[in-house]
């Protein structure tokens, strides 16, 4: 309990000093031309000192923030400047999925402990009760409304003195440290000894008004300037309209394919994983790349926190075609095509007046892992914040359940599942958060368990993605065989959709994104 206590009080301390302007980061950044690699070297190792020392949970916000922003700006600056690919990767593993990683790496301190059930579940409980409260605060700082703001700070004051407590029970009682902090991250050149000849690593910054992206694979690693924000963002723009279904499909995937062609992937390169910026996390990178099985990961320290289990699940839980009840609900119309799908995919189905919340978490419940759980459904978000994002299941007013499936309600259940399949219009959509990069529903899929996440960045349509989805489960987890890794196999079912009669256009395949890994 001392220990806790003490990386609480240097927290406090440290983000004191920060906000008091104490613990500067150096004012010459070091990356001006002509400046002296030593100037810019000194500049990185401040940098790198200040994200350090604000290093810890969620909340970050006010002074903290700006210092850390600053911070990871100026050495992002001066990394690229030395061309050093090592310390570009760690200033962006600092500011990406932090808040995952931490959870994360708590859940797998539990999982290889002994531990009592009733203080894991209090920890637990008490961890998704910091996160409703996280998400809460964030909403009403959104409100503007200033009573709301005070509340909700309150709460989530009070729920990490809960998560605090239940912490420290457990440490006591397992004798391991509960994560408050993000874990330590995986160097690039343990990252691209994974790689394999064919595999090839992105990590994506914005960086003095450049896009710049650290190419890497086992054999090397670079720095790449793709040039200026708007340039890209336009391309990248242009994309994500054609995966919806806008514009001239072609045209925007040789604009994306001409945007990315200075990173100059090698023809071998047949796999490639992503750690994106809040632009990259809403690119359709398959427009550019078809031929190459895309993977997307919040970070590189999820990627190795978050791999699925020696044991794999078993069986595919679908939901399909739930019957929404009268159109004044929200106007939500049913959608047959859906229960075709989930009877073509699923071993155990609930589909019309059964596809309930009540049904959904009972077979959800703890002593269980699936394969995969497949929810074919509407999708929607009720704000910017891509966290808010929902799927719509049946209402059942006997259980007060109104049907609606959000990314908090997946974090307090749980999903324990290698894959998850949240076949929706832009269930794979972010939205960037400061100090912790792009987050929404898949994001939160992770959090609640879940290995792998596919979901779509655009409108979805309904026929295309039945055939999609349908294909993609036969060639990843068919029934009497071992089956292809499940970036390989969207690739194929992308690629086979595509070659039908008048599917050919974007807005049938290519917004279909993998986040994490099943296999």
């Amino acid at each position: 309990m001392g220990g806790r206590l003490r990386i609480r009080r240097r927290w406090c301390l440290a983000a004191a000093c920060l906000a008091a302007g104490a613990l500067p980061v150096r004012a010459d950044d070091g990356a001006a031309p002509g400046a002296p690699a030593a100037a810019r070297r000194a500049v990185l190792e401040d940098a790198r000192r200040a994200l350090a020392a604000t290093d810890a949970d969620e909340g970050c916000d006010g002074p903290v923030a700006a210092v850390r922003a600053d911070a990871a700006a100026r050495g992002l600056a001066a990394a690229f400047a030395l061309g050093d690919a090592e310390a570009f990767a760690a200033i962006v593993e600092a500011t990406r999925g932090r808040a995952l990683a931490t959870a994360l790496a708590s859940r797998a301190a539990l999982r290889d402990a002994r531990k009592p059930a009733d203080l894991v579940e209090a920890d637990l409980a008490a961890a998704r009760r910091v996160s409703v409260a996280a998400l809460a605060l964030r909403r009403a700082r959104a409100s503007g409304r200033v009573a709301d703001v005070r509340a909700a700070t309150r709460a989530l004051t009070l729920a990490r003195a809960e998560r605090l407590a239940a912490a420290e029970r457990l440490d006591a009682a397992v004798g391991c440290a509960v994560h408050e902090a993000p874990p330590p991250a995986p160097t690039l050149s343990t990252v691209r000894a994974g790689l394999g000849e064919d595999g090839a690593l992105l990590v994506a910054a914005e960086s003095d008004g450049s896009v710049r992206v650290l190419v890497a694979t086992r054999d090397a690693a670079r720095l790449v300037d793709l040039g200026p924000v708007e340039a890209v963002d336009a391309a990248i723009a242009a994309s994500a309209d054609a995966a919806s279904g806008e514009g001239d499909g072609g045209a925007a995937c040789t604009a994306l394919a001409g945007a990315l062609a200075p990173l100059a992937l090698p023809p071998t390169v047949r796999r490639v994983t992503i750690v994106p910026d809040a632009r990259f996390a809403r690119a359709p990178l398959a427009c550019a790349w078809p031929e190459r099985a895309l993977t997307w990961w919040p970070s590189m320290t999820v990627a190795r926190l978050c791999a699925a289990p020696a044991e794999r699940g078993d069986g595919v839980l679908a939901v399909g075609d739930p019957d929404f009840g009268p159109v004044s609900r929200g106007g939500l119309v049913r959608l047959p095509a859906t229960r075709d799908e989930a009877v073509a995919v699923g071993d155990v189905t609930l589909l019309g007046e059964e596809a309930t919340e009540a049904r959904l978490w009972a077979a959800l419940a703890p002593g269980r892992r699936w394969r995969a759980v497949h929810l074919a459904t509407h999708a929607f978000s009720s704000g910017e914040d891509a966290r808010t994002f929902s799927v719509a299941l049946a209402p059942d007013e006997r259980h007060g359940d109104d049907g609606l499936v959000s990314a908090l309600d997946a974090t307090r259940h749980g999903v324990c599942a290698d894959l998850v399949v949240v076949a929706g219009d832009r269930s794979a959509r972010t939205s960037d958060v400061a100090g912790d990069g792009p987050s929404g529903f898949v994001t939160e899929l992770l959090r609640a368990g879940a290995s792998g996440v596919v979901g779509s960045l655009g409108a979805a349509d309904d026929e295309a993605t039945r055939v999609l989805l349908t294909r993609f489960h036969a060639l990843w987890n068919p029934r009497d065989e071992d089956g292809l890794p499940a970036a390989e196999a969207l690739r194929r079912a992308q690629a086979h959709v595509r070659g039908q009669e008048g599917w050919s256009h974007p807005r049938y395949w290519a917004g279909w994104v993998l986040w994490g890994d099943p296999d």
